[in-house]
């Protein structure tokens, strides 16, 4: 099965709606292709927000809600307004307003405007040969690489001896701009980190998720870090712990 068979069952079989052999042929794509599955896990994301805002509920529960946010305290509609307030297809326009100024905002406060795209390029340098253009776990070998490549020079913590190993670096185009990356190995586990220019003001890391990965962004001395793996949120917490203390990004 490809992309173009598997796309339009997506639904389907979140819904469990699919007979056995086509659900089973979905789960072997889904298995092997990063976009259907991606797809498929923002179906779940959805089913959470649409929950989150209350729609798993009965709809009179839902529609007395939407009444006490839009009435004013105290006041009660005609009788003809009630009649069209019970009538159970208002809920699909109300619902469908309501599930969009919910879920949209959160989605934009976790993911934020890039999130997406170092996502898909955390994706892509784990496919073929490009996690790194300059390979090596030196510091001194890897930063004096971003020279003439880039108008800043990127700090490069070595967190070897805290267990993230550093295994090289590369450079991403986010956002139209050539971005310094560094991949580090935690197992079996790639950590990219893209640094740039910016935020004077140290920020406190912001841990998100998205499609399954987890993300952490922070600013400190001038440079405005993003991190992004499949590593569990623990131990990506420790990473950007150690990535943030003074000596990480000094000469060993």
């Amino acid at each position: 099965m490809n992309c173009a068979e598997a796309a339009p069952l997506l639904h389907a079989h979140f819904d469990s709606e699919l007979d056995l052999v086509s659900s089973m042929a979905v789960e072997g794509h889904l298995e092997s292709c990063v976009a259907c599955a991606g797809a498929n896990r923002r179906l779940g994301l959805l089913r959470a927000e649409i929950l989150g805002a209350g729609f798993g509920d009965s709809a009179e529960p839902v529609l007395e809600r939407i009444r006490a946010v839009i009435l004013p305290p105290g006041s009660e509609p005609a009788k003809a307004r009630q009649s069209w307030w019970r009538g159970p297809w208002v809920l699909v326009p109300v619902a469908a307003a309501l599930l969009f100024s919910v879920a949209i905002p959160r989605w934009e406060k976790s993911a934020g405007r890039d999130g997406r795209e170092l996502v898909d390029s955390h994706l892509r340098s784990l496919v073929g040969e490009h996690l790194v253009d300059v390979p090596s776990s030196d510091r001194h070998t890897v930063k004096p690489w971003f020279q003439g490549k880039v108008d800043f020079a990127p700090p490069v913590p070595d967190l070897t001896a805290d267990g993230f190993e550093l295994v090289g670096g590369r450079l991403d185009v986010i956002d139209g701009r050539k971005t310094p990356a560094l991949a580090y190995r935690r197992r079996n586990h790639v950590i990219n980190v893209w640094i740039v220019p910016g935020g004077a003001e140290a920020v406190d890391p912001v841990f998100t998720e998205l499609d399954g990965f987890h993300l952490a962004r922070w600013s400190q001395g001038g440079m405005a870090w993003t991190a992004v793996s499949d590593v569990n949120a623990g131990e990506l917490r420790v990473f950007v712990e150690k990535l943030r203390q003074p000596t990480a990004a000094s000469p060993r």
